[in-house]
């Protein structure tokens, strides 16, 4: 890939982030009130991803309520929206023939992929080559890979029809150097950082650094702002025992151990092996997944009293249309992480 390119690519992803954040609660009020029922051949909107996931289920469920309010209010030009579901099983390849069917026997035409970087670049692969026959839309909810994007620019106008709503790697370096300098080193006097990876693409770039626009390793980047790196580690996202990495972690004497985690990752199982550890009384600050939602204390039975994380399951209205969604999602028992409030407005958004 040109290095031109793929800078491009990183702008362009980062705008449309940006837009995607400003449009999240957008949803018109009007919608609220009940017209004539819409009629017609049903325009289908359709979702791959892991149902039995706890990170993806809540966007599926929250999608199903868009698209209940939008037949609510009379479908879309009058005929009716068709929500379905297809279990990609957290699996690749089972993911594009989940997209495959959705596209060919479903007759979707708009699709969302559940945010694996790995399962979103094959399903966009696929969908380029069917693109032709089956015109569709495909939404990418959550991913970080920026290959997605470069992948657009690179091959124009094969995949002009693919969407992202999560902005790339590169765009996390600030907020997470303001973290470790403000947070971390000046508010906990923290002096020694543990790093745990979880072992997908979207954390290679990380890493690894990145080169073609001069962005260092998050280790790197720690070490800039004065914090020692004593530990680092890749881990598998789900399934891994942390007994004995909780441990190594403790005989390093870290202060705080950051995990570079997402909604795939099964935080909650380190939350409760964590709090039984020798490594008990150490800092966590998770990087992302159920740890944003108050679903995360009772899915560790309390034990991750002490663990810092960001939180998306609002009670401050951050926009006019906050607190009614949170509302309504609450009445549905979604817990909403920041990748489900932006699959609910990706509904909404392409319905516009």
């Amino acid at each position: 890939m040109k290095k031109k390119n793929k800078v491009a690519a990183v702008a362009v992803s980062i705008a449309l982030a940006v837009l995607f954040s400003l449009l999240m609660l957008w949803p018109s009020a009007s919608l609220s009130q009940t017209k004539a029922p819409p009629k017609g051949e049903p325009i289908v909107i359709g979702y791959v991803g892991q149902v039995a996931s706890p990170g993806t289920k809540p966007c599926m469920d929250i999608q199903q309520m868009a698209v209940d309010e939008i037949n609510a209010a009379g479908g879309i030009l009058g005929r009716p929206v068709k929500y379905i579901v297809q279990d990609g099983k957290g699996d690749t390849s089972l993911s594009v023939e989940a997209a495959r069917k959705l596209i060919i026997e479903d007759k979707a035409t708009f699709v969302s992929v559940e945010g694996r970087s790995e399962i979103c670049l094959a399903v966009q692969e696929n969908s380029g080559n069917l693109f032709k026959e089956y015109p569709h839309i495909l939404v990418f909810n959550g991913p970080m890979g920026s290959e997605l994007t470069a992948r657009i620019i690179d091959e124009a106008p094969k995949y002009d029809f693919c969407f992202r709503d999560w902005d790339p790697e590169p765009a996390h370096y600030a907020q997470t150097k303001y973290i470790m300098e403000k947070t971390w080193k000046k508010d906990l006097g923290v002096k020694k950082i543990a790093i745990l990876w979880e072992d997908l693409a979207w954390t290679t770039e990380w890493r690894k650094g990145i080169d073609y626009i001069n962005l260092p390793t998050w280790e790197k980047l720690a070490e800039s702002v004065g914090l020692k790196v004593v530990y680092s580690k890749a881990v598998k996202p789900r399934g891994t025992m942390y007994m004995p990495i909780l441990q190594e972690i403790a005989n390093k004497k870290a202060d705080l151990i950051f995990f570079v985690s997402s909604w795939f990752t099964d935080t909650d199982a380190f939350a409760k092996q964590w709090a039984d550890s020798a490594a008990k009384d150490i800092y966590v600050s998770l990087y992302g997944g159920v740890a944003q939602t108050r679903a995360f204390w009772s899915m560790t039975g309390g034990k991750a009293l002490g663990i810092f994380s960001s939180f998306t399951d609002l009670d401050v209205p951050v926009t006019s249309k906050t607190l009614p969604l949170m509302e309504k999602a609450i009445k549905r028992n979604i817990p909403m992480q920041i990748h489900v409030h932006i699959a609910y407005a990706d509904i909404y958004h392409f319905k516009a």
